[in-house]
Formats: C-alpha cells, structure tokens, sequence
C-alpha cells in the first residue's frame, strides 16, 4: 500500500509541476508580447517626433541645391563666362528657391579668388558672367553658392573645372575662315532695318521717354523713313520721320505689357514694322534739356500725373536736337566750385577760419556753434525745435540717415572727417523754400576741401567697408549680317559661343524657338540645351550641327 500511495503522490507532483510550468510560459508570452507593444510604440513616436524635428530643421535652416550651365569650359583672357545657375529645395528637387542671391566666385589655383559676383534672381532665373579681364593663363575653379548653403560648408557648393588660355594660344588653333564670295544669302533689295536708343538706356513703365532711332539700308547707309507709332491693336497715334542720315526721335508714354510698334516706310515705298522693347520696373530716367546757355541733366523717377506733365511740359517747351562728330570746347579756367547753390541765403554759416579755430571729434559738433541747433547724443539734430531731422547735403548731394539712430557715427553728417570740412551753411528760416518739401524740418549744407594734399583722418575702431553689389544682367551680343555690306566683310568672324540665351521660357505648346548667325569657321557645332521643369525633372540635350 505504501508503494502505491507513494506512486501516486509522485504522479500528482509531476503533474502538479506541468501545470506550473505551462502558467509561467504563457506569463513570459504575456510579458514579451507586452514588452514588444511597448518598444514599438515607443519606436513609432519617435519616428513621428524625428520626422517633426526634420520640418522644423528645413523651416528655420532651409538647404539648396546648385547647378551652374555655363557656355563652354575654356576661355582666353578678355572673354566672358557666360553662366546660368539652377537652384532647387534639396528635400524636394523643386524649383522653389529661399534665396534671392547667388554668389559664383573665380578660384585660382592657390584657392583664391580672382573674380566674385553676385547674382539677384531675375523672373525667377539667375543667369550673369564673369569677366575675364587680364585673367593670367591657368587652370581655375567655378565655385557658386547660396548663404544658405555656406551653413553646410564647402563640400555642398557647386565646382567646376575652368580652364584660362593665352590668345596667342587660342590664334594658332583656328583655322582659315571662308570669305570667298558672299558670306550669308542677299538681302531683299531696299531692305532696311530701324534700331531705338531711348533717352537714359531703358523705357521706364508710365514716364514719358524720349526714343532716338536710326535707319539703314541693306548695305549699311542711312535711309530716310516715315511713319506712325501704332499699338497692338493698329491704332496710330503718333507720326514719326527721320530728322538727319536716318535718325530721329520721338516721345511716347510705355505701359508694361503694352506692345507699341513703329510701322514706317523708306524713301522707295517699302513699308515694314518694327516692334519697340518693353518698359523696365523699378529704373529711373536720365533727361538732358537746354535751358538758355545751362545744359541741364536730371535723374528722375516720378508716379504722379503733375510730375508726368512737367516732364512732358520740358520737351515741349524746350527741346534741342544735335548730331555731333566731334566737338572741342575752350574756355578760360576757373576754380571749380563745388559749393550747393543756395548756400548764399542760408541764415547761419561756420566758416573754415572757423572750423579751424576749433578742433572737434565729429562733424556735428561743429552745429553747437549756430544759434537754433541742437545736436543730441545719438546724432539728431533738431533746428529750431522741429521734431523731425534736417536735411543734409554734402557738396549739394542729398544723404540719407538710417532708420535707426543710436550713435552720432551713424549720423550722414559723419560721412567725411571733420579735417576736411570747408563750411557748414544751415537753413532755419525762409531760406528752406529752396529745398521744398524737403526742407520742412530745416537743411544742412556741408561743404568740402579739395585739397588733395590733405589726408583723410583716421578713426578708432572704424572700418570703411565696400559691400558686394549685384550684377546687372547683360545681353550676349550676337551680330547681324543683314545688310550686303556686312555679308560681304572681309572681317573674319571667330566667335566661340555663337549663341546664348539664358532666358527662354518654353512656351504652353511646349515650343521654344530661336535663331542665330554661325561664325565664318567650317565645322561642327554643339547646340547644349539645359534646363529645369517645374516640377523639379532636370532637361538636357545635345545635337551637333555641321557646317559646310
């Protein structure tokens, strides 16, 4: 009996311990299914948490990719480096750009920079060149960038390979061109072309401007025409005709967008239109009238209809035509002044016995001796009580102050040292109705030495500092051979870049269309297409035209 008992106990605490066993395995599942469901929680919202940090990176710090297309790798000093940069956002490849400028440098092979310019986005492209004025022979480094970029360092920036020839190089690798015969096809007989020169270099939108033209034939002689101004509807409302050897000159109002044409004819009865260029934003006009014996040149930038008006009131009244050759002019020589016309009715004066007599730190302080001026720690000036600051002009030209005052270095008045002051004339009472509106709160004249003998004085912890301007573009020159006299010059044409356009747009039928004079060289051609849709996909292209 003992044994059976003893069995049987034995039986239950096997069994007894499998039932333990199988507990503590589906507590372990329990607890690494658990374990498992927290880890990944944990793991997907950090996902979500670095995918947020990532946003909130690129939206405070936002990088940039570059590409720069330029015309060709080698170059001669004197020539040009024609470029276009691309920039896109580097998350997306879109072209959606965070900058406004772009700065593409020259390097030599000391990696220093030679040339440097800076390109302000232009219709949403950014396109320039690089002057290679004097650039000794050598092999360089295009390296372009962004101020974003520069936060990633140099291993972000786009670099190419350059390479500067001699010319005396560069002349032995071309060959003889072909001027046998006539160099491009015959023009049509009394064929004639019309170019416009606007007043000051550029139609300005809503300005009156003035147009000079000139008109010649097929074999470059100038032609006699006449004609009307006329809009894109063929309305006239302006006649037109040339003065002398095919000049002349007339004045319209420009709109942007707005297309004028000048339908003309020459003297044989051939009638042609030529389309005038488009008004420029945010330009100035330079004007030159004759106002008795005054030659009279003025800047202006106006928006109001009274001061269109005037400008219109100035040509009407008093305009003068001259074709010049060439024009000596003799004259006794006077000293030449350089002194703000209206000094003379100033109500106050410091004179250089004056200036002399006292030796100050800052210009300004020149003022305490005036009656009614009051110079403040900052560097304002308050004439006469007024709460507004005083206009100042140095040898008559009108400066600016800042926005923000906080010491008298920022004042315009210390432009120049006080060493070389002449005289200091103030305008605090009827005398400022010279000045207009301008001088409502009173005028400061500031007059300086001329004595170059005299050295600019040195100032502590000051530093005279020229920033980097941007580049205005300029259009490559490609030369017509329209006229029978140009197709026939014996003149060779060598061009290396025959074209470069670095604006066209394609057009909503997915065309673009341009056309081009080859050079007088026999040989193949490559034609480099280069581009960026907008939606981020790179284009290129390259075909080869031969020439024979």
């Amino acid at each position: 009996m003992s044994g059976f008992y003893l069995n049987k106990i034995k039986y239950l605490t096997s069994k007894h311990l499998i039932n333990m066993t199988a507990k503590k395995r589906v507590v372990i599942v329990y607890f690494i299914i658990f374990l498992y469901s927290l880890i990944f929680n944990e793991l997907f919202s950090q996902r979500y948490t670095i995918e947020e940090n990532l946003s909130a990176q690129l939206e405070v710090f936002p990088q940039e990719k570059i590409h720069v297309h330029t015309d060709r790798d080698f170059y001669v000093s004197g020539e040009k480096i024609w470029f276009k940069a691309y920039v896109a956002d580097a998350a997306s490849h879109l072209p959606i750009t965070y900058s406004q400028y772009i700065y593409v440098e020259l390097i030599n092979s000391d990696n220093s920079p030679v040339n440097r310019v800076m390109i302000r986005q232009t219709d949403g492209m950014f396109y320039g060149h690089i002057p290679l004025s004097e650039t000794p022979e050598g092999n360089y480094t295009m390296r372009a960038y962004t101020r974003y970029m520069e936060n990633l360092g140099d291993d972000y920036f786009f670099k190419k390979n350059i390479r500067i020839g001699a010319l005396s190089s560069a002349k032995n690798r071309l060959p003889q061109p072909n001027v046998s015969g006539s160099r491009r096809e015959l023009a049509v007989r009394d064929d004639f072309d019309v170019s416009f020169f606007p007043e000051g270099g550029n139609l300005i939108d809503g300005i009156f401007c003035m147009v000079a033209f000139k008109a010649t034939n097929r074999n470059g002689s100038s032609e006699i025409i006449s004609g009307n101004l006329i809009d894109e509807d063929g309305v006239a409302f302006s006649t037109v005709a040339s003065y002398h050897a095919g000049m002349g000159v007339f004045g319209y109002i420009p709109q942007l967008g707005k297309r004028i044409f000048l339908k003309c004819k020459n003297a044989d009865g051939l009638e042609k239109q030529f389309e005038l260029p488009q008004p420029v934003m945010r330009a100035s006009s330079l004007t030159a009238v004759v106002r008795g014996n005054r030659f009279l040149i003025g800047v202006t930038k106006v928006e109001s209809f009274i001061e269109k008006a005037e400008i219109r009131a100035i040509y009407d009244d008093d305009m003068r035509l001259y074709h010049i050759e060439e024009i000596m002019i003799t004259a006794p020589k006077h000293a030449p002044s350089h002194q703000f016309w209206g000094n003379s009715v100033a109500e106050g004066s410091i004179d250089r016995e004056l200036i002399e007599r006292y030796r100050v730190s800052y210009v300004s302080d020149y003022l305490n001796l005036t009656a009614g001026v009051r110079v403040f720690p900052n560097g304002a000036i308050s004439i006469r009580g007024i709460d507004g600051l005083p206009l100042v002009l140095i040898d008559g030209v009108e400066q600016h102050w800042p926005y923000e005052l906080r010491d008298k270095m920022q004042s315009p008045l210390e432009l120049i040292p006080p060493n070389l002051v002449e005289s200091i004339h103030v305008f605090k009472g009827p005398s400022i109705i010279v000045f207009g509106g301008k001088g409502i709160n009173g005028a400061i004249s500031i007059t300086t030495k001329r004595d170059m003998s005299v050295s600019p004085m040195e100032r502590p912890n000051t530093v005279v500092y020229t920033p980097l301007g941007y580049q205005m573009p300029v259009e490559f020159f490609s030369p017509k051979y329209e006229t029978q006299e140009q197709k026939q010059s014996v003149i060779p044409d060598y061009r290396s870049t025959i074209f470069w356009k670095p604006d066209l747009i394609i057009s909503d039928g997915n065309e673009a269309s341009f056309e081009f004079y080859t050079s007088d060289l026999i040989t193949t051609y490559s034609v480099v297409i280069e581009g960026m849709t907008n939606d981020g996909r790179i284009v290129r292209q390259m075909e080869k035209i031969r020439v024979e």
